[in-house]
């Protein structure tokens, strides 16, 4: 039976037949051998569009007829309101699912209640930390541990550092594209057998790739080796060619020491439109057109617009090219018109290249050039993994964007001051516990 009292901007809302959870039983002894003692009345907080509202619960008490229990007298949980709680279970759910949606900190939450829904958190000064206890206490239920997760042979890896109790810690994270499964693991450090057994975790869950596309990250190799030795590698295009970006912008400043201060000061200038990419340099107004023109000439003949010009030609290996043969015969050509070094395919991947007996390391401006070369022989296959393997991206970007995600959250609150709040809300990004 329910019934409304009006008093004032409040509304009161009555309710005498409650929902119990679980059978009536004693909660130390288990016994159902219960006498009905008397009735006691709750008020909690309860959400409410219209104006404030209360919940006015009119709970039964009973007596423990066992005469060796310690409990002699107890009131039964209700779906209503947690026991000893002055705000409604509704109103908790509701607390908990705006703070795991990660984009208001907890101070907000209280706020955002309150104008809302004409309801706070509870009349305690820090009440924003109820939330946070309501969160951390419904985890195991509505957050399950999973034995197994439908895992396809794709994996997206990649990592973001964290601020947890002051101390600046990295986080795996591993999504599957295909099956949209993200698993965000902390470590202590950033090493191969840390993140060995990171890998080990979501190898337990069924993970079983056969492609694992990854940045440069030099503690991938080794860690994936240890976990999953026979799953292949693509290498993260956008991570290789920000790595030439890097070594084009070190050999335009070396090369602009040796002009003249005036012509320096302008290729300082232009030098961004010299390392965009040709599909952004199609797109330049007039203006622009002509200002790269002008940074052209300043590098004509020079080992600068040879370096830019490999760069291009390396961009259109892996742009153009159908599947991985075709990928493999084009660079084959191209790597006919580097040094003499770099022609034999003879060494392992990943092991430094051979030194050809008649040639020597190349010294000064051309030692950037001559890297870049050796990075593509040394890692080429690696980069075309995804044209033998359709279906399969040829950048990270599903791990970089759950990773922004996770910054956005993350930043609001200013880091973590526990690992377990961390790990509260890792469990609540993900759905599900993978510790």
């Amino acid at each position: 039976m329910h019934s409304l009292t009006l008093l004032g901007p409040v509304i009161y809302r009555h309710i005498d037949r409650l929902h119990y959870l679980g059978p009536l039983a004693c909660p130390v002894c288990g016994t159902q051998k219960i006498a009905f003692h008397s009735f006691r009345q709750r008020l909690v907080e309860h959400p409410a569009i219209e104006q404030p509202p209360y919940l006015v619960l009119k709970v039964p008490k009973y007596a423990c007829a066992n005469a060796a229990c310690e409990r002699k007298y107890f009131t039964p949980s209700v779906a209503e309101a947690a026991p000893s709680a002055h705000t409604s279970r509704l109103l908790q759910q509701m607390s908990s699912q705006l703070y795991r949606h990660g984009k208001l900190a907890l101070r907000d939450i209280e706020a955002q209640l309150r104008s809302l829904l004409h309801t706070g958190t509870g009349k305690h000064p820090q009440a924003g930390t109820r939330v946070l206890r309501w969160h951390q206490a419904s985890l195991p239920q509505d957050y399950p541990h999973p034995e197994r997760l439908p895992f396809s042979s794709v994996l997206c890896i990649d990592e973001v550092y964290d601020q947890v109790a002051g101390k600046r810690l990295p986080l795996f994270c591993c999504v599957d594209p295909v099956a949209n499964i993200t698993i965000r693991i902390p470590i202590e450090q950033a090493d191969a057998e840390t993140l060995a057994a990171a890998m080990q975790q979501v190898r337990a869950l069924g993970a079983n790739p056969k492609v694992i596309v990854s940045d440069l990250w030099a503690a991938y190799p080794e860690a994936l080796h240890q976990v999953w030795p026979r799953a292949r590698r693509q290498l993260c295009w956008f991570h290789v060619m920000q790595w030439v970006t890097r070594k084009l912008a070190q050999l335009l400043k070396e090369y602009g020491q040796t002009l003249p201060e005036e012509q320096r000061k302008e290729l300082t200038r232009l030098r961004f439109l010299l390392l965009a990419t040709p599909e952004k340099q199609e797109r330049l107004t007039e203006r622009q057109r002509a200002a790269l023109a002008k940074a052209w000439e300043l590098i004509r003949g020079s080992v600068a617009e040879e370096a830019i010009q490999l760069r291009n030609d390396l961009r259109a290996v892996l742009n153009t090219s159908a599947d991985g043969w075709e990928a493999r015969h084009t660079f084959n050509r191209l790597r006919q018109t580097w040094p003499e070094r770099f022609h034999p395919w003879t060494f392992r991947l990943g092991e430094p290249l051979p030194e050809a007996p008649s040639s020597e390391p190349a010294t000064g401006l051309r030692a950037y050039l001559e890297e870049i070369m050796a990075f593509f022989v040394r890692h080429f296959e690696r980069m075309i993994t995804y044209l033998d393997h359709p279906g399969v991206p040829r950048t990270s970007n599903h791990a970089e964007r759950a990773n922004r995600r996770y910054r956005q959250v993350s930043r609001s609150r200013y880091g973590w001051k526990t690992k377990h709040g961390q790990r509260a809300m890792l469990v609540a990004l993900q759905g599900f516990d993978s510790s």
